[in-house]
């Protein structure tokens, strides 16, 4: 088993010293989308600001496997809080 590193970028940048043990690459790229799906049901009103967002799976050796890049563009950035 390797382990994986999720780190998220946005307003809170929260770094993941602890990582999670997939069986293989494919596995925790499977899991970083189901991870940032949680996090854009969590976050879906702050991300609305239009702000960059973006998740980093890196390996036990720190190199980046996986990035997932967010950005919210269209009317919705315009419209008013009501």
């Amino acid at each position: 088993m390797l382990r994986y590193y999720f780190h998220v970028y946005d307003d809170d940048n929260s770094s993941d010293d602890e990582g999670v043990e997939f069986v293989n690459m494919r596995a925790a790229g499977v899991e970083a989308f189901r991870f940032a799906g949680d996090l854009i049901k969590a976050k879906a009103a702050q991300m609305l600001s239009g702000e960059l967002w973006h998740m980093e799976v890196k390996d036990q050796q720190g190199l980046v496997i996986i990035r997932l890049d967010l950005k919210l563009s269209g009317f919705l950035l315009d419209a008013s809080a009501s």
